[in-house]
């Protein structure tokens, strides 16, 4: 019996503490525009609580970017790396302007 509860109450704090994953879409945080300085500060709060396990869905980068390392929380581009592709969604401009906010 002492065993089953020292089970359960090792499951409750385990679930406790697992951090609640953020998906936060916008610019990258590192972008020079409003919009990348805000999430840069919105975010920076956040990973410094060490509640949450954040992912910054940056619009407008490429997948494979070198500057979305630089982060400390995961930042993902929205956008594909290979130039056949974007030349694709390049030709047309309602997709193209879906695809630069994230819409890939």
């Amino acid at each position: 019996m002492l065993l089953i509860l020292n089970k359960l109450r090792i499951g409750v704090v385990h679930s406790l503490m697992r951090k609640k994953k953020l998906v936060f879409q916008s610019d990258f945080a590192l972008a020079n525009t409003g919009f990348g300085r805000n999430t840069k500060a919105l975010l920076e709060h956040l990973y410094r609580t060490g509640k949450y396990d954040i992912v910054n869905y940056a619009v407008g980068m490429n997948w494979s970017n070198p500057a979305l390392k630089q982060t400390p929380w995961k930042s993902i581009g929205t956008l594909p790396d290979s130039q056949e592709e974007l030349n694709r969604l390049n030709q047309d401009p309602n997709q193209a302007r879906r695809a630069s906010y994230g819409d890939y």
